[in-house]
């Protein structure tokens, strides 16, 4: 499904074998927001074990219609360490890389480290965060191609204060704050994702309602640039939105603005 437009076959955009693997609970996969015109490489996403971390397939298009397609990854990237929890993870098509963040050791504590399968030289890397500023519980993760750096939504509670911070993390180990904002608790579920001119795209969903949220990045400053709400869940929170022809009815606001 593409916003705005009619749901279209699955075998218009992936053969078979990507097709059964999307549908394999024990798999996961992600793909690169970022994968058309600043991509340096054929790999646009990969299928994932969602227990042991280990790449399983590559994605890449077969041709020029664009149809996903996949090549074997090799035994190297299978080598990991068993994972505790959930990862949040990202692909960047610039990069030609795939990173995983919010992973635990076996006695449950966050690593605060970024760990990275680099398809161009067939090897994993990881890395420690560095700085004062530290991951708590990250609800999301994406990467921006315009300034190569990747974005995540983090969740804080501190006694009865609840806020999600946007944290940003450039080609170093430091993570810069953004923006933060109070959470209210009413959405479940959050997505991040790259839209057009270097925004941000951020999903929030419950089972009965849902908000989208348009970030514009100017000058290392970040606003509001448009709002969407409705009801019901979001199916597809990860879809590259174009801000100017997807969005362009909704309400603007001039703040950072707060969920609701």
């Amino acid at each position: 499904m593409i916003p705005g437009r009619s749901p279209a076959p699955g075998q218009r955009f992936a053969d078979q074998k990507v097709r059964q693997e999307l549908l394999d609970p024990t798999l996961q996969a992600v793909f690169a927001s970022d994968s058309r015109g600043t991509s340096t490489g054929p790999i646009r996403g990969a299928i994932i074990d969602a227990t042991t971390h280990a790449i399983v397939d590559l994605l890449g298009t077969r041709n020029a219609g664009g149809i996903f397609s996949t090549s074997e990854a090799g035994p190297q990237f299978a080598q990991v360490s068993q994972p505790i929890g959930t990862s949040a993870i990202a692909l960047s098509g610039f990069r030609q890389e795939v990173a995983f963040f919010a992973e635990r050791d076996e006695e449950g504590h966050l690593l605060q480290q970024i760990r990275v399968f680099d398809f161009d030289l067939g090897q994993s890397i990881t890395k420690p965060i560095l700085g004062k500023i530290k991951f708590t519980n990250i609800a999301a993760v994406t990467y921006l191609p315009e300034d190569d750096s990747y974005y995540f939504l983090d969740r804080t509670k501190r006694g009865h204060k609840s806020t999600i911070t946007l944290l940003q993390l450039p080609r170093g180990l430091t993570l810069h704050k953004m923006a933060e904002w109070h959470d209210s608790h009413r959405f479940r579920d959050f997505a991040l994702t790259s839209g057009s001119g270097g925004s941000l795209v951020v999903s929030a969903s419950s089972d009965h309602r849902h908000a989208i949220c348009v970030l514009s990045n100017d000058a290392e400053k970040i606003h509001g640039r448009a709002m969407f709400f409705g009801n019901g869940p979001i199916v597809v929170p990860h879809s590259r939105i174009s801000t100017e022809s997807r969005m362009s009815g909704a309400p603007r606001t001039d703040r950072f603005p707060h969920t609701r």
